[in-house]
């Protein structure tokens, strides 16, 4: 998948209850994330959109993936109320969230369930049916998760979410992924997309 639009998770909360909350982001995403506060094992969170409608029973904390129909024009909640992040800069009137394109070519989701991991990892599923690689780090601990070798169009970047914790420092050697934590995290890698020519990839400092 790629990243089209994204507004950061701030320090603000958004309750999101049964009344429907306009939500205006840029057209053309297959994929939409939105950041919980904390999970809601007894609500859902639905997503209006111009072709019908999303829904996610007992959404997670942190990231929450939710596949689109259409365009998307209000947020509410089904059951008690949801805790959502407010984006940083903006408030609690905006929430935090991700858009995706669909489905990305660079990785085939066969790929994702063949993840070999160094560390305390495993396979997530997500809302919509994917599965991505999860893995918990210590302090000062290093990980990895290693993908099949695939040709690749051209230099990717790993598009990846701290669930708990700081982000660490990462660099990609071809698809796999080694990480660094300067503190306790965990962290999902959510996408691989073509690099930038304009934006440098996050890395570890190379040993030489």
């Amino acid at each position: 998948m790629t990243l089209l639009f994204q507004r950061r998770p701030g320090v603000t909360t958004l309750w999101l209850d049964a009344q429907p909350q306009a939500f205006d982001i840029p057209a053309g995403g297959g994929w939409l994330g939105l950041h919980l506060r904390a999970p809601a094992p007894s609500s859902a969170l639905v997503v209006t959109t111009t072709d019908g409608v999303a829904r996610l029973e007992a959404p997670g904390a942190g990231w929450q993936m939710i596949s689109l129909p259409g365009q998307p024009l209000a947020l509410h909640a089904e059951g008690p109320p949801l805790r959502l992040s407010g984006a940083a800069g903006v408030g609690p009137e905006y929430p935090a969230c991700r858009l995706w394109a669909g489905h990305s070519e660079l990785v085939s989701e066969a790929l994702w369930h063949q993840a070999e991991f160094l560390g305390e990892g495993r396979l997530l599923g997500l809302a919509g049916g994917p599965v991505r690689p999860f893995l918990r780090l210590e302090p000062g601990q290093m990980g990895r998760i290693r993908l099949p070798l695939v040709p690749l169009p051209g230099p990717v970047q790993p598009v990846l979410s701290a669930l708990r914790g700081h982000m660490p420092l990462f660099r990609l050697h071809g698809l796999t992924l080694v990480l660094r934590a300067g503190a306790a995290c965990e962290i999902l890698w959510e996408a691989v997309q073509l690099l930038p020519k304009s934006r440098a990839n996050s890395v570890l400092p190379s040993r030489r």
